[in-house]
């Protein structure tokens, strides 16, 4: 049995002169790691003081849509928010179904 090929992706690059450096900065910048995509929207959501509380919790949601919610967890900026990420995940598991929430 012959192993199948995985879905990985192979990028050709033809190189004229000095425009190799170049485009290794563009592709750096488009094929960015998700990790540092999620981390540094995070730190803009946060470092401007006049997006309401509501609305950063809205956007880590949709973070936790396009990433992993320990890549968005780990992001955030202090222990508060993570408490406040911690309940709004709990929450919205909750929500809509027919099973409450165990109580303590």
């Amino acid at each position: 049995m012959q192993p199948q090929p995985s879905g990985s992706h192979t990028i050709a690059v033809v190189s004229i002169s000095n425009t190799i450096q170049h485009l290794g900065d563009q592709l750096a910048t488009t094929f960015m790691d998700l990790l540092i995509v999620v981390q540094t929207a995070t730190q803009m959501l946060y470092k401007d003081s006049e997006i309401p509380p509501h609305h950063h919790a809205f956007m880590m949601h949709q973070f936790s849509g396009i990433s992993n919610p320990a890549t968005v967890f780990i992001a955030l900026p202090d222990e508060q928010s993570c408490c406040t990420y911690v309940a709004d995940m709990y929450n919205s598991f909750f929500q809509g179904t027919s099973n409450a929430p165990p109580t303590v």
